[in-house]
């Protein structure tokens, strides 16, 4: 694994990671319409910097259970957020997508508790899924919650409710699946699995053009490598390619 790595990630089983800075994009994100088939043995990882920081462990995991697997990431990136919407519309036709936004997601949902209040936040958010839900029509969705013992930069006092909405969804729709990281994170810390932050398996920092860039000096591999299996775990509860 690359010592140092700029992210936004961009990878296949096929090919090798690649990164770049996110471009100039739409006012709106173009919806695409639905495949008329979809391919049951690829699976679409999406998500924030847990994610761009575990893309080989990602496609290795899920790959292992026979299906093609492709990654888009980018730090910081919430569901509600232009880049994660329309990594969505590109994998649509996936027979399995994962959702991996929650800790940016709490942070959001914190942000909206001080505009109206938690409970108008949580049915936004509720909505959020749901839209998300509907868009990847024929798809099992596998969401994955977000730790709870996290740095206070990344609000833990909302991290529960967050969890709580998420859960709630998961159970009301059929085609999705929920991964525990909270319950199975909840025993490690920055002892083992994670850098100071209680949230990253490595640093970041912002190189001299401002864009981040990965710090494996220090990484915690035992946390990245099990987050990949706990996400492939969530993968091998849907139905089989």
């Amino acid at each position: 694994m690359c010592g140092l790595l700029t992210l936004l990630v961009l990878a296949t089983a096929c090919g090798e990671r690649s990164a770049a800075p996110e471009l100039p994009r739409p006012t709106s994100t173009t919806i695409r319409p639905m495949p008329a088939t979809i391919e049951r043995n690829l699976a679409s990882v999406i998500g924030d910097s847990l994610i761009a920081s575990t893309t080989g462990e990602q496609i290795a995991a899920i790959s292992a259970l026979g299906y093609r697997t492709t990654v888009q990431a980018l730090p910081g990136a919430p569901l509600a957020g232009r880049f994660i919407q329309e990594s969505i519309q590109i994998a649509k036709g996936s027979g399995v997508v994962v959702i991996a936004t929650a800790t940016n997601d709490n942070y959001s949902n914190y942000l909206e508790s001080l505009i109206s209040d938690e409970q108008e936040a949580q049915r936004l958010y509720r909505d959020q899924l749901r839209r998300a839900t509907e868009q990847l029509a024929g798809s099992c969705v596998v969401w994955v919650n977000t730790r709870t013992a996290i740095g206070a930069f990344y609000h833990p006092e909302t991290t529960g409710a967050t969890n709580r909405t998420l859960a709630q969804f998961v159970a009301s729709e059929p085609r999705t699946r929920l991964v525990d990281w909270a319950a199975i994170s909840a025993p490690h810390d920055q002892t083992d699995w994670f850098i100071a932050d209680e949230l990253h398996f490595n640093l970041f920092h912002e190189d001299e053009f401002g864009l981040k860039v990965q710090d494996d000096s220090d990484r915690r591999q035992a946390g990245a490598d099990a987050y990949a299996a706990a996400i492939a775990e969530g993968v091998a509860r849907c139905p089989r390619p």
